[in-house]
């Protein structure tokens, strides 16, 4: 600084204003150094500089300095304090902090020859080992120990040569994340169990090979010997395949936590339960998105085979699609309550589908016993009544009211029990 000490403090640049700063913060030589990012606005050079000084400083004096950079943080920070909204969410030595915040580990295996087609077959049944290139595979792993194991004897078993094995945690930056938008950090971490389970891949088989083979295969049902373009066999059919494969999804939201334990450590945790309810649903609800959504090709299919071309309900379609989607999310919600309830995945199975069915069917089952007001009152808030509504191709406010209240409580249902079983 001392080329510039002829001009004033305003005709410097940001990055010899902030020089200037920690100049004069150190010049009284503080016991307390208090620093608001201290290299913002500095070369690489310079920035390397500040670092060195502000460990040497600290060998003798207490440093403290507010920054949103992970990388300064790592390099100059021992124990780390991290404030969201006001409120601090984390307070613990780095390595610590590193090291709590993560579910898992990821373990890699790089081998020397390439992975024979046997070994890649039992990979996909194992579910958590994941075929990355021809020679290396990635596990996410909860016992390194037990995986290690698995990865030497697998080696072992089919006379590879394990070239490399390494550990990958979780950045800084990811850490950072979990702990300041944790509902994101639980969304992603459920859609990528999904990606990496069998579940959603037959989830989405099975929903669209059986659609399939009823829409233009099974006879007295197909398009073709039908003869009218439209598709309200697709609707008729899509609510009941729903309600047994949206309860498989969601089934192991809770019971799996529950069981492994994980579920401990979502709650020690300073993440709100509404975040943990809502990052799980969402997730659940994407995957349910992502099943129903290639019936658009039967709609553009038929669309093309009209007579004339586009001869087909498209407003039918769409609201019926849109209640689709929101009979879904009824059953996800359902789904995500029933896995809370139980650490057992198949008892939330049955449960999942047991309240489904009710609500569904069973309450519009109520109307055809009496022609009773009540009994007409009950049935009008069956989930089939508001679905056939949407299905005419009128959106009516009063049905997206009624399942978006549905889907309100059920979650406000599975946050009870959540904080009922976080206090016990």
């Amino acid at each position: 600084m001392e080329s510039h000490q002829t001009k004033k403090i305003a005709q410097l640049s940001k990055g010899y204003k902030q020089r200037v700063g920690l100049a004069q913060a150190l010049l009284h030589d503080p016991e307390v150094l208090i620093l608001d990012e201290p290299t913002s606005g500095l070369d690489p050079n310079q920035i390397i500089e500040i670092r060195e000084l502000i460990k040497n400083v600290s060998k003798e004096k207490t440093v403290i300095f507010s920054t949103h950079i992970m990388q300064e943080v790592e390099e100059l920070c021992k124990k780390v304090v991290v404030i969201n909204k006001g409120q601090i969410v984390a307070d613990s030595l780095l390595i610590d902090l590193k090291n709590k915040s993560q579910t898992h580990s990821i373990l890699w295996a790089e081998f020397e020859q390439d992975l024979p087609q046997e070994l890649i077959l039992l990979m996909k049944e194992l579910g958590n080992i994941h075929l990355e290139t021809a020679k290396t595979i990635r596990i996410e792993t909860q016992d390194m120990e037990a995986d290690r194991k698995k990865i030497l004897s697998l080696s072992d078993q089919y006379k590879l040569s394990l070239s490399q094995l390494k550990v990958q945690k979780n950045s800084l930056e990811e850490v950072f994340k979990q702990l300041t938008f944790p509902m994101w950090a639980i969304y992603k971490k459920e859609i990528n169990s999904f990606i990496y389970s069998l579940v959603a891949y037959l989830t989405v088989s099975v929903f669209l090979v059986i659609t399939g083979l009823f829409l233009w295969v099974l006879p007295d049902h197909n398009v073709m010997e039908y003869g009218y373009a439209e598709l309200g066999m697709l609707f008729q059919i899509a609510p009941y395949l729903l309600l047994f494969l949206i309860p498989a999804i969601t089934m192991r939201l809770y019971s799996e936590e529950f069981q492994s334990g994980t579920i401990e450590w979502l709650f020690s945790k300073p993440i709100p339960t509404h975040q943990i309810v809502f990052g799980k649903y969402l997730a659940s609800v994407s995957l349910m998105v992502l099943s129903v959504l290639p019936v658009w090709v039967y709609y553009f299919s038929i669309y093309q085979m009209g007579s004339p071309k586009g001869n087909i309900d498209t407003a039918g379609f769409v609201g019926s699609f849109i209640g689709l989607i929101f009979l879904g999310s009824v059953f996800c919600a359902i789904g995500s309550f029933s896995s809370s309830l139980s650490q057992n995945p198949i008892v939330s199975f049955i449960v999942a589908i047991s309240f489904c069915y009710v609500f569904f069917t069973g309450l519009s089952y109520m109307g055809t016993l009496s022609n009773e007001s009540i009994f007409q009152k009950i049935a009008s808030l069956s989930l089939e009544e508001h679905y056939q509504a949407m299905g005419r191709g009128v959106l009516d406010s009063r049905d997206l009211v009624y399942f978006l209240i549905v889907i309100i409580c059920f979650n406000a249902s599975t946050w009870y029990v959540l904080e009922t079983k976080k206090w016990n």
